[in-house]
This record gives structure tokens, sequence and C-alpha cells, in this order.
């Protein structure tokens, strides 16, 4: 028997009660074959209430019978009503025919652009951005190669921070004003990097293992 997956959404209001989480709302379709690889869902919510979700479809190449005879796709809703109603589902990435991608992260700016960054490959993995200005996304941009915990942030300034790892080394590279700096990495230890934020007075912090 195949497993079900699909990507739902649960909103709740903390303005009103902090306990009160909607039902949930699939997002996606039912994923069986061959479609039973859905997943990693990314979320962001820009200054006007709109809720921006992503998630990844992986479909399996004709006879394929293979772990690798997948290649992803990503596919995007939007909602300008608290989650009640939904865009029609849109595919990111329809140039993709191989390859699986393997993390996704999602930020908007202050003036409500959409940034996305995710990971692609089948062992060394590109780091690869896009943007949504409202109309239209950009084509993608390659920022850097690496193989896990890809993570994304955004200062108050609109400095846009992304981190990965490469085996078991972190790099960072980070954008303004549209241009993405060289990629770089973070010390000379090794280790893990979970999470990023910024503070008010656009410090970065992180968290890891080692």
């Amino acid at each position: 028997m195949k497993k079900l997956f699909a990507v739902l959404i649960f909103t709740i209001s903390v303005v009103y009660a902090q306990d009160d989480w909607s039902s949930a709302k699939q997002l996606s379709i039912d994923g069986v074959h061959p479609y039973n690889m859905i997943g990693i869902p990314a979320i962001t919510v820009d200054s006007n209430g709109v809720i921006h979700a992503f998630w990844v479809k992986s479909i399996e190449e004709d006879g394929g019978a293979l772990p690798w005879e997948w290649y992803s796709q990503i596919e995007y809703r939007r909602s300008a009503d608290g989650g009640k109603t939904w865009t029609a589902i849109e595919n990111l990435t329809p140039d993709y025919f191989e390859h699986r991608i393997n993390y996704m992260k999602a930020v908007c700016d202050s003036k409500n652009n959409v940034h996305l960054v995710y990971m692609r490959g089948s062992e060394g993995y590109e780091i690869l951005y896009k943007k949504f200005d409202g109309l239209s996304w950009s084509a993608p941009e390659l920022i850097g190669y690496g193989s896990s915990f890809l993570r994304m942030n955004i200062d108050n300034e609109d400095r846009i921070y992304a981190t990965w790892m490469i085996g078991r080394e972190a790099y960072f590279a980070y954008c303004y004003n549209g241009v993405w700096s060289d990629y770089m990495q973070i010390g000379s230890g090794e280790y893990g990097i979970s999470n990023i934020k910024f503070d008010e007075d656009n410090i970065l912090y992180s968290s890891g293992t080692c």
C-alpha cells in the first residue's frame, strides 16, 4: 500500500485566542504514485497579511525504479484572507525534469517581495534563488553549492542571509539591493547550523550543533 503524503496548513488567531487553531487546509494534491513524494514545505507572510506557501512535488521518471530516478518541482499558492481561500497551484519550476529538491526556505521583505532559496541536485547540491515581485517570479539564480542545513532570514534593512553546510563546514552568502555576495565559510570549525535570527539591531545569531 502506498503511503499518502499531502501538504497541510494550520492557522491560529494570536489576537483573540492563542489556542484556537483552524482545521487543516490541504494545499497540495494527494501524494499517490507517481507523485507520492510531496513535502519540504515553506511559508512566509508579507506585511499585508498575504500568506505565501510552497512545497516540493517529486515525480517518478518514466520507468524509474530507484530512489534517484525522481525529479522535483516547486509548487506555490497564496492566500490574502488568512488561509480561507487560496490561489490555484502554480509550478514555479516547470523547466525541471531531473534532480531532487531537498531544502527550501522563504522570506518577505519590507516591500512585500518574496524571496525563495532551495537546494537542488543528486549528490552535490546547487543553492538557487528566486524572487517574486508581486507580478512574476524571476529566473533561478545560482548562489552557491552545499549539502544540507539550508537556512535563510532577513534583517530590517532587507539584507537577506542564507547559510548552509558543505559536509561538516558552514557557509553563508548575503543579498543586498538584489545582488548576492560570493559564498564564504563561517569560521573554521565543524558544526551544523540549525537556525539563524536577527535582533532589532540587525545582529545575526545562529544556533547549531558540533
